[in-house]
């Protein structure tokens, strides 16, 4: 299940409501984790093994993938999240649940996301805003994700007249809070990590600055160390099909001989966790993230991380958390390549800092973890959601 979708379902059921909450694929951790929180799955009917399951089956095919749809009688609330399956919610909800209430959950930014698109255009972006104003104008409330997005909307969705906009903002599962991260030896070789659901190389904004960063940071410590044991760059999360062409675009950019690159397809929350345990630093590079729950999964796990600026996770850490601990964890670097050699050279010095005391990188780490799981704002706001799942339409 993806992490705001498990996130919403724990939090409905935390009302006392039922919760059915659709899938179209689930493994054992995904069950486990629903069962334990009493979250019913649903999985697709009567499906062939053989055949991949789809966004399709349940934006498209969901009278055919989940018929048990049209028995149910006791549903009063209907969840989506936008741009993918807001459609079906607001679907299955005129055909099976005319008149309850929908929510839907916006993640997208189009200005942004469209951006990593081959076939973007102004106009692509302009019509993308249209469609989700329009699917936003057919439910009750919208929960905006993070400050970045809730802001950018905030004028369009307050011409709607019907529709309350909420901002939510999430809070990673408590595995992540229950990592015990270990200050490395000395001598150990360092592992920096990125991670990101990645399914074709235009998603790689940002990649390229960070691994001429790197390698500059790996280049410089060589001249003064020689014997200095070169770090492991894991870039994790892409599309096991894409895998090779993320490989060769990163492998363009990376300027030293020295830096080790490992490329992988991980995508499950246990191997995330494994990938955050065994390394050193976590690096955020893209400014096309409207919010960048990953880099709020490292926080959780105690994990010291840099972040763009341009990031909605920048923003969330400068609104929600102490000024000077936001402050050193925040990278100021642009959006275009203009300054792209002052960006390298301050990748490079941030990296260098952290490793040169990491001591200290460690300890604000675990100040920081301890602030997102204290932050009363986040709270705040799943009161807000948990409120409208029980809130009937009149």
């Amino acid at each position: 299940m993806a992490t705001i979708h498990r996130l919403t379902s724990n939090l409905a059921a935390e009302t006392g409501r039922r919760v059915n909450a659709i899938v179209i694929e689930a493994n054992g951790e995904d069950k486990e984790d629903a069962e334990s929180k009493g979250v019913h799955l649903m999985l697709p009917d009567d499906t062939d093994p053989e055949e991949k399951p789809t966004l399709a089956w349940l934006t498209k095919y969901h009278s055919i993938h989940y018929p048990s749809l049209k028995k149910m009688s006791d549903v009063n609330v209907v969840i989506g999240h936008a741009t993918t399956t807001s459609k079906a919610a607001l679907d299955i909800q005129r055909e099976y649940f005319r008149g309850k209430k929908v929510i839907l959950f916006n993640h997208v930014l189009p200005e942004d996301t469209e951006v990593t698109r081959d076939d973007f255009t102004p106009t692509r972006v302009q019509q993308r805003e249209a469609t989700l104003c329009q699917e936003v104008s057919r439910c009750r409330v919208v929960f905006s994700v993070g400050p970045r997005v809730y802001h950018h909307f905030e004028n369009k969705f307050s011409t709607l007249p019907s529709v309350k906009h909420e901002l939510f903002l999430p809070l990673p599962a408590e595995t992540f809070f229950q990592i015990g991260m270990k200050k490395p030896s000395i001598t150990c070789q360092k592992q920096i990590l990125t991670y990101g659901r990645i399914g074709h190389v235009n998603h790689l904004v940002g990649y390229d600055v960070v691994a001429r960063g790197l390698s500059k940071y790996v280049t410089d410590l060589k001249k003064r160390k020689p014997t200095f044991n070169s770090p492991v760059w894991l870039i994790s999360g892409i599309q096991e099909e894409g895998v090779r062409s993320a490989s060769d675009f990163i492998k363009k950019h990376v300027t030293s001989g020295d830096l080790h690159l490992k490329v992988t397809f991980n995508w499950s929350n246990s191997q995330i966790i494994n990938d955050l345990q065994e390394s050193h630093l976590c690096l955020i590079p893209s400014h096309v993230e409207p919010f960048g729950m990953f880099g709020l999964e490292a926080i959780a796990a105690g994990i010291p991380v840099l972040v763009n600026s341009n990031s909605g996770l920048a923003m969330f850490l400068t609104k929600y958390m102490h000024p000077d601990k936001a402050a050193a964890v925040i990278l100021d670097v642009g959006v275009t390549d203009t300054k792209r050699k002052r960006d390298i050279n301050r990748w490079a010095n941030r990296i260098a800092e952290v490793f040169e005391d990491y001591d200290h990188a460690f300890e604000r780490a675990q100040e920081m973890k301890k602030m997102l799981r204290d932050c009363h704002a986040i709270k705040e706001t799943h009161t807000v959601f948990k409120r409208e799942c029980c809130v009937k339409e009149n």
